[in-house]
């Protein structure tokens, strides 16, 4: 198939490990006006657990043809670039968040149910939307907790720290907005979700750039 001409690469992930994937950056061009054209296109929502072979298989009939889905689209590196599965969105959250400083400034490692506690949190008013994370055995490990960020009716993001401003630089006093608090599971998982959208050849325009795209790799 098409990826086999492509050298592998060391990949770094979240979890500190390398491994080998294709490197899709080495890819020859593909002629872009076939994707200047709606009728050439269908519009395609990722479902949880998806991989571009799938897809192939069920818009092509063949697992062999899943570059196609990622070029068309961009999708160049499919640990960045493509909606991660429930679980792996899961490992992806802890394995970004699980190190914090404490009060004293001190990285720690949290647990997987403490890193839950500090992603999913988005507090309430009256404790101003704060709070922590302690351990009963430990009392230098405390961590303070808050929502990244606040979003209004319009969807514009605001940062905690610039919600908490109340006067600016000429002493006047801000008019704080209308917030609904994010909390950074929430936010991840917009990213995440805002990968499900797909744009796929259809099959006779596949077929013409797998026969291009062979001629050009001189396959």
């Amino acid at each position: 198939m098409y990826f086999k001409t492509f050298p592998y690469v060391d990949y770094p992930f979240p979890d500190n490990m390398n491994r080998k994937i294709k490197n899709l950056s080495l890819r020859p061009a593909i002629h872009q006006d076939v994707f200047r054209y709606a009728e050439n296109l269908e519009r395609y929502i990722i479902q949880d657990g998806e991989t571009p072979e799938t897809i192939a298989y069920d818009k092509y009939g063949s697992v062999d043809m899943h570059w196609i889905i990622m070029l068309a689209n961009t999708r160049l590196n499919l640990y960045k670039h493509w909606p991660k599965s429930t679980a792996h969105f899961q490992d992806y959250v802890y394995y970004k968040y699980k190190f914090q400083k404490t009060q004293l400034g001190k990285t720690v490692e949290m647990t997987l149910r403490e890193t839950l506690e500090f992603t999913q949190f988005v507090g309430l008013p009256d404790d101003q939307y704060t709070s922590t994370i302690t351990r009963t055995d430990d009392s230098e490990f405390v961590i303070d907790i808050a929502p990244p960020y606040f979003e209004d009716v319009e969807g514009k993001l605001y940062s905690y720290d610039s919600l908490t401003v109340t006067k600016d630089a000429f002493g006047r006093t801000i008019i704080q907005e209308e917030v609904t608090p994010l909390s950074y599971y929430d936010w991840e998982m917009r990213l995440n979700d805002e990968l499900r959208e797909l744009y796929i050849p259809t099959i006779d325009v596949a077929r013409r750039l797998q026969k291009e795209l062979k001629g050009l790799m001189n396959e």
